[in-house]
């Protein structure tokens, strides 16, 4: 029946009032379920879980009045340790997890029995799994974030889970670069954490809230039945038995490995010893495990200190397994992560007691308890029990109730004269009901004469019902870890991390303002995975996902190949021994949003790498490198692109050999303008040969402009025809034009003609030295050509940005190539050559022919020429002669024909004595050929016209300071000439 439908039961007493156990379930009154029994669970770092059978006239509570509503019950004990005998209670609190009903009582059937499991908030956490990405947060961030989303997400105000943590140092648990959990529920991924990080929990409880506390260590809460004995005179509440020392050798060191990529070297190995003493581990040995899991988790610079907390919870946690205690109670007090103290009582039997075992801390690590309340089903017991009992004094007294034992034989006066009396125990009834199991039993005992009893529970039908009082309707079961000095708590590893059994593809992302690539200095990128529900407006993608490693073809120190994914792209992610924690790209794959370069399947024998610029306008066409390989038979072809800029480095030798025609278009036409244009600019640095085995055609549609620096040779086996449309010059210093057969010079009618037979001249007018206007070549400006800019070597890497492009064009160099004309030589009267105002060369005419061809030698170089022009300009004169007999040894002089004046600033002629036959001499040849000893001289002569010539001796091979002024002008002449230099006077 609905308990609503029920009369008015406000103004009666509550069955639970006295009752052992006592339920509580939100807004539903305390007499709808009825507790009969508790088979209670609790354990360091694992939820606990209270299985209640109970009882309810109502007989449709339906689910929805139960299921993850907060149920708070708590058990009724006297404490042993204290004098009062005021009730105690221990309360317990969770949300109702699961919630079945079951059949009626058989011996009240206006009850139906019911049964539910009550566990902590935290076990919803168990319930629906997750994937989502923690980065640059600690172990308890993590945690934190997990319960906070919980009670905001999923609770919605039905439930509210307490929690604190209890931290010593936080110290220990540095940020976590990339934390994922992956298909797994929140509570296995932050159980997995905190065994990981040697962190563990349990619970503060009332009947009205439980907390979870989460610790690194101690100090515990003290159990309030604390100190305990082994055995007490007292109360066997406050006594331990089935008592239990257990040993679990373990291996003796922990040691992890792992490669941090992001330090060199990049392996590390960190190792912890135990603390047990070497002669009870009895195993020695070590566990040893890679990868370790610190390397990719910590940010760098916090690896080290890292992966030693690690491995020191591990050997911690195998000293926990190592030492072990367990027992039994009846203390109801008793909870998982409070500790208790044994101790010594002075009236224990000393053969009794455990000496090594006192006067010690142990932390409870699991209780498993049973509490029985028996009243609301024994009642109906009873009632059955006193109807037997009257039908049987209507039929005769006990023998109607059947068979009797031989014990009921032996008591049978004394039952019926006791059936005498039960018109009496029918008023008893009622004084049965809202009694438990203990007090009932205790009132038949004393209604009931201890024959009649005796007698009643050897009758079949009766005896199940006659049981003596119950003496501990609660007791437990517990382990224990020792606590001391130098030892610490921690919980087995038990939770799993998951793995990923393939790859997975993802997508790459950046911020808004990256242009398509976004990486850091190791060439990763962030992706975001198809798991994860991070809305577009939530918050920054970065937060959830880190840098992940690009997996290359080649990748070594400072070489290699790098291709970066662009943000977009589908990338294909594997996971290191299918750890989501260590995710690397292995890939990337094509999709309906990104398809292929290549029309497919139409040009499916096409293969290459088309890239694209960054950034690329909307407005613009595509602008991209590209290498196309097309592998159809008949048409194969290699395609390679640039969009910009293109170098090509070779530090050996460039060969190119082609089979067929080779094309060259530069400055083909732009597709902005139509127009066409560009420049070729080659500098060699060697030599530059051209064999071209047939015609060669070259055009020019502007000017060509050819500059040589030396010899310039043309070996023409055929004709050589020249058409100019203007004038044609030829300058040099020396022209000759030579014929096998004939020479022709014509304009018009009038010609020359040179054969062998003679020389023919033909004109309406032929003169000589009478008159004529002859031509005179002019200097040619000449553009000097551009040098090609150097190719972008690809070392250093940023070399293109300190080497701005090559421009071409504007800002080019020009230079004047001066042409070359002849001395003006004139006869005088005396048989002289004139040369210029000031210079007079005399001697015979092949003397003179020699000395005024040294002297256009000296006028075609800067320094020579410089010299005769200063010396023509001074008004003197200076007079080259022949020296007769010829100096023996060879020898030149400058005599000034005034002394006086030609060191005295008024100036003075000079006579130049020189032979050129003998030089060069070949004692010193070829150092000192003539013209540059006349040079040399007529330096002399030079500084004699302006009068500051200086004969000051000197103490080095210069002699004097007159040769020292003049050796100087002479290494500058030699200079020009590509003659070595003098060092000093002495030496030519």
């Amino acid at each position: 029946m609905d308990v609503a439908a029920g009369a008015d039961d406000s103004q009666e007493e509550s069955p639970q009032k006295d009752a052992l156990i006592q339920l509580d379930i939100g807004n539903e009154r305390q007499d709808v379920l009825l507790v009969t029994g508790i088979i209670g669970q609790e354990a360091i770092s694992r939820p606990f879980l209270y299985t209640l059978s109970m009882v309810s006239k109502a007989f449709d509570i339906t689910p929805d009045r139960m299921l993850g509503r907060t149920a708070g019950f708590r058990i009724r004990y006297h404490a042993w340790n204290t004098d009062e005998d005021t009730p105690s209670y221990r309360g317990f609190s969770g949300f109702i997890s699961s919630f079945s009903a079951g059949e009626l009582v058989p011996t009240r059937p206006e009850y139906r029995t019911y049964s539910m499991r009550v566990a902590p908030g935290l076990a919803l956490l168990d319930q629906g799994t997750n994937c989502r990405i923690f980065q640059d947060k600690d172990v308890l961030q993590i945690i934190d974030a997990i319960l906070k989303d919980a009670n905001q997400d999923r609770f919605r105000g039905r439930f509210t889970l307490n929690y604190s943590i209890r931290i010593r140092s936080s110290d220990k648990f540095p940020p976590l670069q990339y934390c994922v959990q992956y298909n797994e529920t929140d509570f296995n991924f932050i159980s997995r954490l905190m065994e990981q990080h040697g962190l563990h929990y349990f619970f503060q409880q009332t009947d009205a809230s439980h907390k979870l506390v989460i610790v690194d260590g101690p100090p515990y809460d003290v159990n309030e039945v604390s100190p305990l004995s082994f055995v007490s005179s007292k109360d066997a509440r406050g006594q331990l038995h089935g008592w239990t020392h257990g040993f679990d050798p373990q291996l003796s060191r922990w040691v992890y490995r792992d490669r941090e990529y992001r330090r060199s070297p990049p392996l590390s190995e960190e190792g912890q010893d135990t603390v047990i003493p070497e002669a009870v581990t009895a195993l020695d040995g070590e566990h040893y495990e890679y990868p370790g899991g610190f390397a990719t988790l910590t940010v760098p610079g916090q690896t080290t200190g890292y992966a030693k907390g690690l491995v020191r919870n591990r050997i911690e946690e195998d000293e926990t397994r190592y030492e072990s205690f367990s027992g039994a109670s009846f203390n109801v007090p008793f909870a998982a992560g409070t500790r208790i103290r044994i101790i010594k009582v002075a009236e224990q039997k000393d053969e009794m007691r455990i000496p090594v075992e006192e006067e010690k801390e142990y932390l409870l690590t699991s209780v498993s308890f049973t509490a029985t309340e028996g009243a609301y089903t024994q009642e109906k017991a009873l009632e059955i029990l006193l109807r037997i009992l009257k039908d049987a004094a209507k039929d005769g007294g006990l023998a109607g109730l059947g068979p009797l034992t031989d014990a009921a034989k032996a008591n049978l006066p004394d039952v019926n004269k006791t059936i005498n009396e039960l018109p009496r125990l029918g008023s008893l009834v009622g004084a049965f009901f809202g009694g438990f199991a203990g007090k009932a039993a205790s009132m038949l005992l004393d209604v009931l004469p201890e024959g009649l009893l005796q007698a009643l529970s050897h009758v079949p039908i009766i005896g199940p019902w006659i049981k003596p009082p119950v003496k501990h309707p609660y007791s437990n079961t517990f382990t224990a870890s020792p606590i001391l000095p130098g030892r610490q708590y921690r919980s087995p590893s038990i939770s799993r991390k998951p793995r990923v059994p393939g790859p997975q593809t993802a997508t790459v992302f950046g911020d808004a303002d990256d242009e398509d690539v976004a990486t850091d200095e190791l060439g990763r990128v962030r992706v975001k995975f198809d798991w994860d529900r991070t809305a577009p407006g939530g918050p920054r993608p970065e937060t959830n996902s880190c840098f992940l490693r690009v997996a290359q073809p080649w990748a070594g120190p400072k070489w290699g190949m790098q291709f970066l994914p662009r943000i977009g792209e589908e990338v294909v992610v594997d996971f290191i021994d299918g750890d989501p924690d260590r995710p690397l790209i292995t890939g990337r794959v094509y999709n309906a949003e990104q398809e292929p370069p290549f029309d497919l399947p139409k040009y499916r024998l096409r293969s290459g790498i088309k890239t694209r610029s960054v950034p690329l306008q909307e407005e613009e066409r595509a602008r991209f490198h590209l290498q196309r390989f097309d592998d159809t038979r008949g048409h194969e072809q290699l395609l390679l692109r640039s969009q910009g800029r293109t170098d090509v480095t070779s530090f050996g030798t460039y060969y190119e050999t082609v089979h067929a025609d080779r094309h060259a278009l530069i400055g083909g036409k732009d597709p902005k303008t139509g127009k066409s244009g560009g420049s070729l600019v080659t500098t060699v640095g060697g030599e530059s040969d051209l064999h071209v085995m047939k015609d060669r055609y070259e055009a020019v549609d502007a000017g060509y402009q050819l500059s040589v620096k030396a010899d310039t040779v043309f070996g023409l086996q055929g004709n050589w025809n020249t058409v100019v449309d203007g004038a044609a010059t030829l300058n040099a210093t020396s022209v000759v034009v030579e014929a096998s057969m004939k020479i022709t010079l014509k304009v018009g009618n009038s010609f020359v003609v040179v054969d062998p037979a003679g020389v023919f001249i033909s004109g309406p007018m032929v003169q000589i030295n009478s008159g004529g206007s002859p031509g005179s070549t002019s200097d040619a400006d000449l553009t000097d050509p551009l040098d090609a800019a150097m190719a972008d070597p690809g070392d250093p890497e940023d070399w293109i940005e300190k080497h701005p492009p090559w421009r071409g064009g504007g800002g080019r160099r020009h230079h004047t190539a001066k042409a070359h004309h002849g001395l003006a030589v004139t006869a005088n009267a005396d048989g002289t050559l004139q040369v210029g105002p000031g210079i007079k060369v005399a001697g015979d005419a092949a003397y003179q022919d020699t000395v005024v061809q040294q002297l256009a030698l000296m006028n075609e170089t800067p320094t020579g020429r410089a010299m005769l022009t200063d010396y023509n300009g001074t008004g003197r004169t200076m007079t080259i002669r022949p020296q007769t007999p010829p100096p023996n040894p060879p020898n030149a002089f400058a005599k000034p024909t005034n002394g006086t004046n030609a060191s005295n600033g008024t100036g003075s002629d000079s006579n130049v004595d020189y032979n050129p036959e003998q030089w060069p001499n070949p004692v010193n040849a070829p150092n000192a050929p003539g013209d540059v000893i006349l040079f040399h001289e007529m330096t002399h002569a030079q500084h004699n016209a302006h009068g500051t010539q200086d004969m000051t001796p000197r103490a080095d091979n210069f002699d004097n300071n007159e040769e020292f002024n003049t050796i100087g002008p002479e290494n500058q002449y030699r200079d020009e000439r590509g003659i070595p230099r003098r060092a000093d006077h002495h030496s030519l």
